[in-house]
C-alpha cells in the first residue's frame, strides 16, 4: 500500500513539473508589436498597445480603440467556449461591434461575456444568430434584429441584465428556447413573428 501511495505521489510531483515547464498561453506584453500567432485556424497579430486582426477561416477580424470589426463573408464557425474566438484577449473595452455585410451567421458564443459592448450594427446579409452569441452582454440596452434575420438560436442573449427592450423582425422564422433568459430588465419585446 506504501509503495502505492509513493507512485501517486511521485505521478503527482511529475505531472506538476510537466505542467510548469509547458507555455499555458501567451502574453500580449511579451510580443513585438508585429508578432504574428498561427493557428490552423488563420492567423492574427498581436500588438502591445492592445488592438489585434487577422482572419479566421472565412472571417476577418480587427479591435481597434473600443470597436470590433467582423467581416468577410459566410458563416462564423461555431465554437464550445466563448474565450476560444480569436478576439477573445481584446474584448475587454469593446463598446461597438460592427458585422459586415458578406457575414450570413453569427457562431456559438461568438460575442459572450462581452459586457462593455453597448452598440451592434448588423450587416446587410444576417440570416442567423447562433447559441449565446451575445450571452452576458450586459451592457446592451437596445436592439432592433434586422430584418434578414430567420434563425436566433436558444439562449442567444441570457443574461444581457441590461437589455431593457428588443424588437424581432416579421422574418423571424425561429427562436430558439430561453432566449432571454436571465434578462431581468427586459420591459419590451416587440414581436411580430409569422410562425415559431
Amino acid at each position: 500500500m506504501k509503495k502505492k501511495r509513493m507512485r501517486l505521489v511521485a505521478f503527482f510531483l511529475a505531472c506538476m513539473v510537466f505542467s510548469l515547464i509547458l507555455p499555458m498561453s501567451v502574453d500580449a506584453s511579451e510580443l513585438a508589436e508585429s508578432d504574428t500567432l498561427q493557428s490552423a485556424e488563420g492567423d492574427y497579430a498581436l500588438d502591445t498597445a492592445g488592438y489585434g486582426n487577422g482572419s479566421w477561416y472565412s472571417i476577418n477580424w480587427a479591435v481597434s480603440g473600443d470597436t470590433l470589426t467582423i467581416s468577410g463573408s459566410g458563416d462564423m464557425v461555431d465554437l464550445n467556449f466563448y474565450y476560444n474566438y480569436p478576439w477573445y484577449n481584446y474584448s475587454g473595452g469593446v463598446t461597438k461591434l460592427v458585422i459586415g455585410d458578406n457575414v450570413t451567421g453569427i457562431g456559438n458564443n461568438a460575442f459572450s461575456y462581452m459586457s462593455d459592448l453597448t452598440t451592434i450594427s448588423f450587416g446587410k446579409r444576417l440570416s442567423y444568430i447562433g447559441t449565446n452569441a451575445f450571452r452576458g452582454c450586459t451592457s446592451l440596452k437596445n436592439l432592433t434584429i434586422p430584418s434578414q434575420v430567420t434563425h436566433i438560436d436558444g439562449v442567444a442573449f441570457q443574461e444581457c441584465t441590461g437589455l431593457t427592450s428588443i424588437s424581432l423582425p416579421t422574418t423571424l422564422e425561429k427562436i430558439g428556447f430561453g432566449m432571454f433568459l436571465g434578462c431581468t430588465g427586459l420591459k419590451e419585446v416587440n414581436l411580430n413573428i409569422a410562425y415559431i
